[in-house]
């Protein structure tokens, strides 16, 4: 699928704060042992791909560097979604 819409009922009900994922526009449910990220209404979901291509292959060249390398993930908050 291209991208996802949902409405403000859904938003409210699974998601907890807007927010980027580097760069990408996200909704984020930091209810979750891992959060859930999604790209937000009308964002490609190819463009968290995109991203987590460029990621993996910077986290695979630090572990070929630094073998007890243990990736971090930024996740920036922007606001809570108003329940």
């Amino acid at each position: 699928m291209l991208f996802t819409i949902y409405s403000k009922k859904e938003l409210k009900e699974e998601f907890t704060h807007y927010g980027r994922f580097y760069g990408v526009p996200v909704y984020v449910n930091m209810n979750l042992e891992a959060p859930k990220i999604v790209t937000q209404n009308f964002i490609p979901e190819f463009c968290l791909d995109i991203v987590e291509a460029f990621l993996s292959l910077a986290v695979t060249t630090m572990q070929m560097m630094n073998i007890s390398y243990e990736p971090l993930y930024k996740i920036e908050l922007t606001k809570p979604i108003d329940k």
